[in-house]
């Protein structure tokens, strides 16, 4: 993680140490959230609490991002139970419900991976 005051003071970039799903937290909307190469290492209950929570903080026009890349999937110790863009198309579905697009899908897989806040 790059954490300087000069990068901050910059681009209004701040980084908060939580745990989202069961800490109240107050803070502004994101315009980004970015949690590439995580969500994997969950089960699906487990990463679908999570991708509800970042939802709460995510500004409308805001971009939410949760791929994987090839490699750290196949090294993913949940691979035998769990088919990762198969859950992303289910999560898709359910974040549409509450006004978030896919906007970005990883093509190999057919599965979405970058949403955006539309209301």
């Amino acid at each position: 993680m790059v954490d300087s005051s000069e990068l901050r003071a910059k681009h209004d970039v701040s980084f908060v140490n939580a745990d989202l799903v069961n800490d109240t937290l107050d803070i502004p909307e994101a315009d980004v959230i970015l949690c590439n190469n995580l969500l994997f290492h969950f089960d699906e209950a487990s990463a679908e609490q999570l991708v509800e929570a970042m939802v709460k903080h995510l500004a409308v026009g805001g971009i939410m991002s949760f791929g994987a890349n090839a490699k750290q999937v196949r090294m993913s110790g949940n691979r035998d139970d769990t088919d990762y863009p198969e859950w992303r198309r289910r999560i898709a579905q359910k974040l549409q419900a509450q006004g978030i697009e896919a906007v970005l899908y990883d093509t190999a897989r057919k599965a979405p991976f970058v949403f955006r806040r539309v209301s």
